[in-house]
C-alpha cells in the first residue's frame, strides 16, 4: 500500500459512511475529501495535477470515474485508483470489464457496505472498523431504499442530519460516525431531526406548487427547483404524483446548476443513463443526477 491515501467518497449519507470506515481504518495518514457523482472527474484531474502519485493510492468510494477519460482510466489499470461503488451504468459495467479485479462494483449492496467489506478483508483484526457495522447497515436500508425494512425510519431519521443549513456537512457527518459509531443521538441531533420533519411537509408543498411537466420525446418530465430535499422528501413527491405518467423526476437545486434525477417505479424509462446524450444524466438506473458540465443539455430541453 502506498505512504499516502487520497478517498474521495460522495456527499450523501452513504458516501460520508464509507469515508468514515476508511477513516478508521488510514487516519490521519489519509486525506477524505465528499464530493458529487458529476464532480468526480474534476475532482481527480486537479488532484492528478497537482501532486505526483508515486507514493499515493487515491480510494473512490461510493463513487467511480465519469465518462471519456483515458487518463484515470490508465491510473485504474495501474492500482493508482481503486474504485468501491454500486452505480451501475453501461460506462460503469464495461469499465469493471477492463480493470484489476481488486476494484470492486456490486449494485445489490450499498457503497459503504462494498467499502466496509472490502476493508475488512484486508484488516481484519481492526476493532474499530468492526464497530462501523450498525451504521453501515443503517446506510444500506437508506440507500438501496429498503422501506420494508424494520429500521427504515431510524436511518431516515440519521439521513436528516446531513443538513448544510442546521446540521453536519458530508464531512462533519462523516467525522461524527469515525468517533462515536453507536446509533445514539445526542440532544442537539435530535432537534435537528425534528426540524428537518417539519419542514419536510413545507418543502413537498413548495416542490409540486413549483413544478412543472415538460414533455420530450414521447416522455414526461417533470421539473422542480428546490433547498436541497432529502432523498425522502423526493420520494413522497413521487408517491403524490404517482398517477401523472411521470418518467423522470428532475430536482434542480436553487441559485446552483446542480440537478438530482429519479426514475419513478410506473415509468417507461428503464435506465436514465440512457438519457445522458439528450439531458446529461448519469448514476443509478433509477436515481443519480446531472453533474453542472451536463446542465447546458437541460437547458436545451426546458427550451
Amino acid at each position: 500500500m502506498s505512504n499516502k491515501i487520497i478517498n474521495l467518497h460522495h456527499a450523501d449519507f452513504d458516501g460520508a459512511i464509507s469515508g468514515a470506515c476508511m477513516k478508521v481504518v488510514y487516519g490521519n495518514s489519509g486525506e477524505y475529501i465528499p464530493t458529487a457523482i458529476g464532480k468526480v472527474n474534476e475532482t481527480l484531474n486537479k488532484i492528478v495535477k497537482l501532486q505526483s502519485l508515486k507514493d499515493t493510492t487515491i480510494f473512490l468510494t461510493d463513487l467511480s470515474i465519469g465518462p471519456d477519460n483515458k487518463e484515470l482510466i490508465n491510473l485504474i489499470k495501474t492500482n493508482k485508483i481503486i474504485i468501491y461503488d454500486h452505480h451501475i451504468n453501461p460506462f460503469t459495467e464495461k469499465l469493471f470489464e477492463d480493470i484489476p479485479k481488486h476494484n470492486k462494483l456490486d449494485s445489490k449492496i450499498c457503497g459503504a457496505t462494498i467499502t466496509w467489506l472490502e476493508l475488512l478483508k484486508i484488516h481484519k483484526n481492526n476493532t474499530r472498523l468492526k464497530a462501523m457495522e450498525d451504521i453501515v447497515l443503517l446506510s444500506d436500508v437508506y440507500d438501496m431504499w429498503r422501506t420494508n425494512h424494520i429500521d427504515f425510519d431510524k436511518a431516515v431519521g440519521i439521513n436528516d442530519l446531513l443538513s448544510y443549513k442546521i446540521g453536519y456537512t458530508p464531512a462533519q457527518f462523516r467525522d461524527r460516525f469515525v468517533d462515536n459509531p453507536q446509533i445514539q443521538f445526542s440532544k442537539k441531533e435530535r432537534k435537528i431531526m425534528d426540524i428537518q420533519l417539519k419542514h419536510r411537509d413545507v418543502d413537498l408543498t413548495n416542490m409540486m406548487d413549483d413544478g412543472f411537466i415538460n414533455t420530450f420525446k414521447n416522455h414526461n418530465f417533470y421539473i422542480t427547483e428546490c433547498d436541497s430535499p432529502t432523498d425522502y422528501t423526493k420520494y413522497l413527491l413521487m408517491n403524490e404524483l404517482i398517477d401523472k405518467g411521470i418518467d423522470m423526476f428532475i430536482f434542480k437545486f436553487k441559485n446552483t446548476t446542480q440537478c438530482s434525477v429519479r426514475i419513478p417505479p410506473n415509468s417507461k424509462i428503464l435506465d436514465l443513463n440512457v438519457w445522458y446524450d439528450d439531458i446529461g444524466c448519469v448514476g443509478h438506473k433509477s436515481a443519480g443526477g446531472i453533474p453542472s458540465t451536463e446542465y447546458h443539455k437541460l437547458i436545451k430541453l426546458l427550451n
